[in-house]
């Protein structure tokens, strides 16, 4: 695992369980120009899969046109205790 570098940034997204099962399209803003990254993942989003999407991270100090790596991280969240009968059909019909 190598170290990772200066310029790379990272951001943790939180997903609810239900949502982690089935696909996921985000957008991220940037730092500075605002600018929006759009995110797609078309598979089961297991806690703490990363993804890293390459040179939209922090710019160079001595080129800004030089840009490091966006790492985000997933935080999937469970429901803690027992689901009601609604809750339950509603996660097989989303």
């Amino acid at each position: 695992m190598s170290l990772p570098s200066q310029r790379e940034l990272s951001h943790v997204n939180h997903v609810g369980g239900f949502r982690a099962c089935c696909d996921i399209f985000v957008y991220f803003h940037t730092l500075g120009s605002g600018r929006q990254v759009p995110l797609e993942r078309n598979q089961v989003t297991w806690p703490g899969a990363r993804i890293k999407k390459k040179k939209e991270g922090l710019p160079s100090n001595e080129n800004w046109n030089i840009r490091g790596n966006l790492v985000i991280t997933f935080d999937v969240g469970f429901p803690r205790g027992e689901l009601t009968s609604d809750q339950k059909e509603g996660a097989f019909t989303r």
